[in-house]
């Protein structure tokens, strides 16, 4: 419905940023016609809050060095939702090393979120993966929990743990058009405390190719899930097909 930031920004070297912020926001989600049944059989009746009010403060430092590293860490040392107070912590990774005609890129996300007191059950502030640029291997943050009671198309709970790792090889063929391949992994997680298990986490691979455009590089790709079991009511496809737009230090 609304939200409302200010701040400001602290310059102690060239390449770094430190930004101070508190935040007002305020929003409301409609569950269309059937969700009310899953988001009560996964937060329970009457857990699910669809107006949420939250107020924050936000510490995020910045590192950025062109075509080489990037890294981004924000965290909320306080944080308000409705009636409960948490927690929450958000780092994002990404290196870039170019060999000749070949290029390396190796990028990680990990976030979590804890509840002091009474945890509200809301989608604001929830981690999600999935997608053109995320784990590959999945449609757009419908990388879910385990167990999650939706079909393909619900909306995504998303979870208050999450990690990402992916590694990545572009080979330059003319001067801007590339081939790559990839190998992604990730995992959601329900609860801050729950463990991370990698050898449980959801990894995908696949190829692709980047083309100039007018609206910048676009990149093609059509990834393969590697895992054969997955653990939702509902399993998705294993093949998925993505169009996105580059960003980030090289895509």
């Amino acid at each position: 419905l609304f939200n409302l930031d200010a701040g400001l920004r602290y310059i102690p070297r060239p390449h770094w940023t430190v930004d101070f912020t508190g935040t007002l926001n305020q929003s409301e989600y409609t569950a269309a016609p059937g969700q009310d049944l899953m988001f009560a059989k996964w937060f329970g009746e009457e857990g699910f809050e669809s107006m949420v009010d939250t107020r924050q403060v936000n510490i995020e430092l910045n590192y950025f060095l062109p075509d080489k590293l990037s890294a981004e860490w924000i965290l909320t040392p306080l944080g308000m939702s409705n009636y409960g107070s948490f927690q929450r912590t958000w780092f994002k990774g990404e290196s870039w090393v170019e060999r000749g005609d070949l290029f390396f890129r190796n990028r990680v996300e990990f976030g979590v979120q804890r509840w002091s007191d009474v945890r509200v059950d809301t989608l604001h502030n929830r981690f999600f993966l999935g997608g053109g640029h995320s784990v590959r291997g999945w449609a757009y943050n419908k990388l879910h929990p385990v167990g999650y009671p939706g079909q393909r198309f619900d909306v995504n709970i998303g979870g208050d743990k999450s990690l990402f790792l992916s590694s990545e090889v572009q080979y330059s063929f003319y001067p801007g058009y590339k081939i790559l391949t990839f190998i992604d992994a990730g995992e959601i997680l329900s609860d801050w405390d729950d463990p991370i298990r990698f050898s449980k986490m959801y990894t995908s691979t696949g190829v692709g190719f980047i083309v100039p455009t007018m609206l910048g590089d676009v990149a093609v790709t059509q990834a393969f899930r590697l895992n054969r079991a997955v653990k939702f009511e509902y399993a998705p496809s294993r093949w998925m097909f993505h169009c996105t737009l580059v960003r980030g230090l090289g895509g």
